[in-house]
């Protein structure tokens, strides 16, 4: 699939040139799936109807008789979907590259962003005491809803997800010609299996399949990037106002709901049973990213022995959760028992696990949660350890 007759404005050279490589390694596939004769017929109807955009008067009647002649129709619509899908995941990186380009060429801040923003607060007379009465009173809170018409299955999310972070890769001037290839390889790889995976399920959809479908982007995409979106506003304030920022106290302002599984409007197959199997998909689901994250904790946090220093009260936790938990207390390996912070991140996953399972010991609430990674926070800069 080519690129004649399509224009790209000069900013926007290198998402050309990413759309022209994606373009050809589709129209490959398309050729290798489908045949010479679809892959024929898809590129006669773009061309017409880039001709037909362009006001061409013959155009249109010959985009009509060109999908008078498609009799693979299935081949023909999935051509087009699969080369759209991977144009749109171009366009979201090329965001990601001219992001990158302005912080290279520049030492002003990105127009439109927090810190453009937080300067133009600053510059109308918004000093410190008055963002930090805005963000008290800030909530932003985006709710998700069910459109089963609209929903994709969570297989396809995880494919689109995969293809952007290796065309991401590709951004990476050092990257060798092997390396590009191979990245690029990899990527027809999963551009193929996308073509050879069907969008949806024959079953008709659950509320359950619904659930799944935003979970994905709560765990995939929102438990990513809201952490760096608090750091960003933090680090932005500190440039905006300096050493005033350092009392500034940001709140969580930013929340999500969803109606997914709870909304029983129009909806038979909702009710308690499925509210409560939602809420607990979800806590199950974040007690494993936290999991998760404790365990990369656990490696990081090393920290032993005469070249440093730990708060007592991280003692005192550890011998509390180790009378809760003497198994796993008695399961932590000799070879770190000098390295405290290991010690209580384990207790912690184990209290984290004890919270999903709804055993006895789990957290309360996610105050209780917090209060012990802060008090981990503290420990850690009380004892010349802040950069972690």
């Amino acid at each position: 699939m080519s690129l004649r007759n399509i224009h790209f404005s000069l900013k926007d050279a290198s998402l050309r040139e990413d759309v022209g490589v994606l373009g050809v390694l589709v129209g490959e596939i398309i050729e290798e799936q489908a045949g010479e004769d679809v892959l024929a017929l898809v590129e006669a109807a773009r061309r017409a109807a880039i001709r037909s955009r362009q006001d061409d008067p013959e155009a249109a009647a010959e985009l009509a008789s060109i999908l008078s002649e498609v009799t693979d129709v299935s081949s023909f619509v999935r051509a087009f979907s699969v080369y759209f899908q991977v144009v749109n995941l171009a366009e979201r990186v090329h965001r990601i590259r001219r992001r990158r380009d302005y912080d290279q060429s520049s030492d002003q801040p990105q127009p439109g962003g927090i810190e453009a923003a937080l300067k133009l607060l600053a510059a109308s007379g918004v000093g410190v005491d008055d963002l930090q009465a805005l963000l008290d009173r800030m909530l932003l809170e985006p709710v998700f809803t069910a459109h089963p018409t609209e929903a994709t299955r969570r297989t396809i999310l995880q494919k689109h997800l995969r293809i952007v972070r290796m065309l991401v890769g590709r951004l990476d001037p050092s990257l060798s010609p092997r390396e590009s290839r191979r990245l690029l390889n990899r990527i027809r790889g999963e551009v193929t299996a996308l073509w050879q995976t069907e969008e949806q399920p024959e079953s008709k959809r659950t509320v359950s399949d619904e659930s799944e479908h935003v979970l994905f982007y709560l765990t995939e995409i929102l438990y990513r990037i809201v952490p760096p979106f608090y750091e960003e506003l933090r680090d932005a304030a500190r440039r905006t106002y300096g050493d005033e920022a350092a009392r500034l106290q940001i709140p969580p302002f930013l929340r999500f709901g969803s109606w997914v599984g709870g909304d029983m409007d129009g909806n038979p197959n909702v009710g308690a049973e499925s509210i409560l199997e939602t809420v607990r998909k979800h806590k199950a689901t974040l007690c494993s990213l936290y999991k998760r994250d404790l365990d990369g904790l656990y490696q990081q946090l090393t920290q032993s022995g005469p070249h440093s220093s730990v708060n007592a009260d991280i003692y005192e936790r550890i011998a509390s959760y180790a009378s809760q938990f003497p198994d796993a207390a008695d399961s932590f390996p000799a070879r770190h028992a000098n390295m405290p912070y290991r010690r209580l991140l384990h207790l912690l996953r184990e209290k984290i696990d004890a919270t999903q399972r709804n055993k006895d010991h789990g957290y309360l609430d996610a105050a209780e949660f917090l209060a012990d990674l802060e008090r981990i926070q503290e420990s850690l800069r009380a004892n010349k350890g802040d950069h972690a």
